[in-house]
C-alpha cells in the first residue's frame, strides 16, 4: 500500500484500519514470548486509536470491541498452549480467553488514563514521557497482584538485547518504559504525517467536544482536516485568528519536533552500552574464576507410580552424576509423599547419599500441608537443599538439610484448587566448596585447603514470574525446579527466570521436568542458553563464577547486591521521574536561556538604533552649525563689499552705467 493510500485509509476509515491493525499485530505481539518491535507497533496503534475515538459518542462500544479484538488475538496467539492447560479443550480455551481479556484491560488502562487526562502542560517533553511513566507504573502494579506475574503480560522478552544491560538497574519495568516511550514517539510521528502538518499542543491532546473533530489530535478525519487546513487567506488577514494561530502552531510544532528528536536520541543512546559491555559468561577455568558444575536430574524413564520407586530412580540418577557435579537438583514435585513423616524419612536417605558422594542435592517434593491435616486435599510444593555436612565428620556420618522452601505462586485453577501457597521468606545459604581444578592463589586464606563460598537461594517455577524478593546479599546461583506442560509455557518461564537472575546478578539453574520442559543455566551474561528440550535425561553444565565471589578474598561470598536487588521497582520509578522532570528542567532552562538571549539581542538592537540616531543627530547638528557659520561668513563678506562700493560711489559722484550682475554672483533679495 502506498503512502497516500495508507494516509487516506487512516483518515477516511480510521476505525476499520486501526481495528485490523490491532488484531494483526496482536497475533504477533501477544504470544507467550512477546517481542520488542511488535509490542511497540501494537502500543502505537492503541495510542492512535484511543486519541481518535475516546470522546466520541460511541467510545464505549468502540472500547468494548477493541477489548474483544485484542482478547481473540491473544487467544489465537497462544492457541497451542491454551488447549492443553486444563482437562478439556473447551475449558482451556475459555480460561485462556478470560485471561486474555484481563490482560487486554490491563493494557488499555494506562492508554485510556493518559488520553483522558489530557495534560495541558506547555512542555512537549512532559507530554512525551507521561504515557511511558503511567504504562510502567500500571504494569508493575498489575504484575505484582496478578497470580501469574509477568507471564502473559505485554512485557517484551525477545528483541531486548540492546537494552538487556539495564536489567540490574531497572528490572523488566525498565523494558516496559522503553517500549512505551518508543510507542509514543511513533504515534506522534505518525500523527504528524497523517495530518500532513504538525499539530498544535491543543490539537495533540484535544480540547474539542464535538464529534466532527478528531479528538486528542490524530488521526485526522476528512471533516477535521478543514479545521486545520481552512481555505487560505491573504497576507495580513487575521479573521478567525488564522494568522495568529498559524504562528502559534508553527512555534509549538518546532518544540514538538525538538522533543521527538531528543527522545529518539535518548532511546538510541541507551543501546550504546550493549556494544561495549562484555556480554559473555565467565570461563570456568581462569585465575579469577572458579568452576562450579550444576546438574539437572531427569531420569530417562520415570516410573508412573510415586513414592519409593520414584525416589529410588532419582537417587540412582543423582549418584551417577555425583562424580562430575557439585550441585544437583530435581525438577518440581519430582517425588510425592503422603505425609510429612514420610518426607522426613525419605530425606534421611538423601542425606546419607549426599554425605557419601560429597554432593549438594536439591530435592523437590510435594507433601500434604500441615495446616490442612485431616482434609487430605491441600498439598504444597517445596525444595529441600541437602549437603554433605561438615568436613570433619567421621566416615559413618551423614549429611544435613540446610534449608527448605515452599512455592509462593501457584498456577491458577491447575494448581490453586489443590495446593496452598507459602509466604515464607526465600532462603539464603552459602555453600562451602573446595576450589577444583587448580591451586588457590598464595594469598588466599586457608592456602591449599581454601574453601570457596557460593551463596545460593531458591525459587520454584512460577515464582520466577515475580521479582526476586530482597536478599541479604547477591546470590551466585538460584535453584529453580519447574514443571511446565507445553514449550510455549516452558520457554517464557525460562526467559522470565533468566531475566530475574540478571536483575539480581545471579545464575539460575532451571530444571524443568514437565512434558514441555526447556532446561538450562541462564542469567548473568548468559541470556537464555537452552541446554535441553524435554525430559531427555540428566545433564550437567560447567559454569564459571568470580573467584572470590565477594568484595575481596576476606569477604568471599559477600557480594554487593545490584541496584534492582536493593530497591526493586521503586528505583525504576525514581529513574522514570528523573527522565521526566530532568528533561523538563533542561527544556525549561533552554527556553529561559533562549528568551534571555532574544531579549539581550533585542536590547542590543535598540541600543544600536539609539546609537545610530545619536550619531546621525550629532552629524546633522554639526552640519547645521557648519552651514550657519559658513552662511554668516558669506553674508559678512558680502556686506563688506557693498560697504566698500558705497564708499567709492560717494567719493566719485559721476554716474555709472547700469551693469548686469556677473554670472554666479549671489544677490540678496534686498539688492
Amino acid at each position: 500500500m502506498s503512502g497516500s493510500r495508507l494516509q487516506r485509509s487512516l483518515t477516511v476509515h480510521p476505525g476499520k484500519t486501526f481495528n485490523a491493525a490491532a488484531f494483526a499485530f496482536g497475533t504477533f505481539a501477544l504470544s507467550s514470548t512477546p517481542s520488542l518491535f511488535p509490542s511497540i507497533v501494537l502500543t502505537t496503534v492503541l495510542l492512535l486509536q484511543a486519541r481518535a475515538f475516546l470522546r466520541r459518542s460511541f467510545a464505549g462500544l468502540h472500547i468494548i470491541f477493541l477489548l474483544l479484538n485484542l482478547s481473540v488475538a491473544t487467544t489465537l496467539a497462544n492457541y497451542s498452549a491454551s488447549t492443553t492447560a486444563l482437562s478439556t479443550v473447551g475449558s482451556s480455551l475459555g480460561f485462556s480467553f478470560l485471561r486474555s481479556l484481563a490482560t487486554s484491560i490491563s493494557a488499555l488502562i494506562p492508554v485510556l488514563i493518559t488520553t483522558s487526562l489530557n495534560p495541558q502542560s506547555k512542555s512537549s517533553w512532559l507530554r512525551l514521557t507521561f504515557f511511558p511513566a503511567v504504562w510502567t507504573f500500571i504494569w508493575s502494579v498489575i504484575c505484582r497482584v496478578s497470580p501469574t506475574g509477568r507471564l502473559g503480560s505485554w512485557t517484551p522478552l525477545y528483541g531486548i538485547d540492546g537494552y538487556r544491560w539495564i536489567l540490574p538497574y531497572t528490572g523488566l519495568s525498565g523494558i516496559d518504559f522503553i517500549t512505551a516511550f518508543w510507542a509514543v514517539v511513533a504515534s506522534e510521528s505518525i500523527g504528524n504525517w497523517v495530518q500532513g502538518t504538525r499539530p498544535t499542543d491543543d490539537e495533540v491532546w484535544g480540547d474539542a467536544d464535538d464529534d466532527n473533530r478528531v479528538i486528542n489530535g490524530y488521526p485526522h478525519a476528512i471533516e477535521a482536516q478543514n479545521h486545520y487546513t481552512d481555505e487560505p487567506i491573504g497576507p495580513g488577514e487575521t479573521s478567525n485568528g488564522h494568522e495568529v494561530g498559524e504562528v502559534h502552531r508553527r512555534s509549538h510544532a518546532e518544540k514538538s519536533t525538538k522533543s521527538l528528536v531528543s527522545a529518539v536520541l535518548l532511546l538510541i543512546s541507551l543501546t550504546i552500552p550493549s556494544f561495549y559491555i562484555f556480554n559473555l559468561p565467565l570461563p570456568p577455568y581462569s585465575q579469577n574464576t572458579e568452576s562450579v558444575k550444576l546438574a539437572c536430574v531427569l531420569p530417562p524413564h520415570t516410573p508412573v507410580n510415586p513414592h519409593e520407586s520414584t525416589l529410588e530412580s532419582y537417587l540412582a540418577e543423582t549418584k551417577r552424576v555425583s562424580s562430575i557435579a557439585n550441585i544437583a537438583i530435581w525438577p518440581e514435585a519430582a517425588v510425592s509423599f503422603d505425609s510429612h513423616q514420610a518426607r522426613l524419612d525419605a530425606l534421611v536417605r538423601v542425606e546419607k547419599e549426599a554425605f557419601y558422594h560429597k554432593i549438594w542435592i536439591g530435592v523437590s517434593f510435594q507433601e500434604p500441608d500441615p495446616t490442612h491435616v485431616g482434609t487430605g486435599i491441600k498439598r504444597r510444593n517445596g525444595i529441600a537443599l541437602i549437603g554433605p555436612g561438615p568436613p570433619d565428620q567421621p566416615k559413618n556420618g551423614t549429611g544435613e538439610q540446610v534449608f527448605e522452601y515452599f512455592k509462593h505462586y501457584l498456577v491458577p485453577i491447575a494448581e490453586s484448587y489443590q495446593t496452598v501457597p507459602s509466604n515464607s521468606p526465600p532462603p539464603f545459604f552459602t555453600i562451602p566448596l573446595r576450589p577444583s581444578g587448580r591451586k588457590p592463589p598464595p594469598d588466599w586464606p586457608g592456602g591449599s585447603h581454601a574453601i570457596h563460598h557460593i551463596p545460593v537461594t531458591a525459587q520454584i517455577c512460577l515464582d520466577n514470574s515475580q521479582p526476586t524478593p530482597q536478599l541479604p546479599a547477591q546470590p551466585a546461583i538460584i535453584l529453580a525446579p519447574a514443571n511446565t506442560w507445553h514449550p510455549n509455557i516452558g520457554l517464557p518461564m525460562a526467559m522470565l527466570a533468566s531475566a530475574r537472575a540478571e536483575e539480581v546478578g545471579a545464575n539460575v539453574l532451571w530444571c524443568d521436568g514437565g512434558s514441555g520442559s526447556i532446561s538450562g543455566v541462564y542469567g548473568a551474561n548468559r541470556g537464555v542458553q537452552i541446554t535441553q528440550v524435554g525430559t531427555g535425561g540428566t545433564w550437567v553444565a560447567n559454569i564459571g563464577l568470580p573467584y572470590p565471589f565477594g568484595r575481596n578474598q576476606k569477604h568471599d561470598g559477600e557480594r554487593s547486591r545490584t541496584m534492582y536487588g536493593v530497591v526493586g521497582d521503586f528505583g525504576t520509578f525514581v529513574i522514570v521521574l528523573i527522565v521526566m522532570f530532568g528533561g523538563w528542567s533542561v527544556e525549561r532552562t533552554g527556553k529561559t536561556v533562549s528568551r534571555r538571549l532574544s531579549k539581550s539581542s533585542s536590547e542590543r538592537g535598540n541600543a544600536k538604533l539609539l546609537h545610530a540616531i545619536g550619531l546621525g543627530g550629532l552629524v546633522m547638528g554639526a552640519t547645521g552649525v557648519g552651514h550657519t557659520i559658513t552662511g554668516g561668513f558669506r553674508h559678512a563678506v558680502e556686506y563688506i563689499k557693498r560697504s566698500e562700493r558705497q564708499s567709492d560711489e560717494e567719493s566719485h559722484p559721476h554716474p555709472q552705467p547700469q551693469q548686469q550682475a556677473p554670472t554666479g554672483h549671489l544677490i540678496d533679495a534686498d539688492d
